[in-house]
C-alpha cells in the first residue's frame, strides 16, 4: 500500500481503496 501522502497522487479507484483501508 501506497503511503497516506501518495493517495491523492493515485488514480480515484485507489484512492477509495487506501481511505477504505485506513479508516
Amino acid at each position: 500500500m501506497e503511503k497516506v501522502s501518495d493517495e491523492m497522487d493515485q488514480s480515484p479507484s485507489t484512492v477509495l481503496m487506501n481511505t477504505g483501508y485506513r479508516r
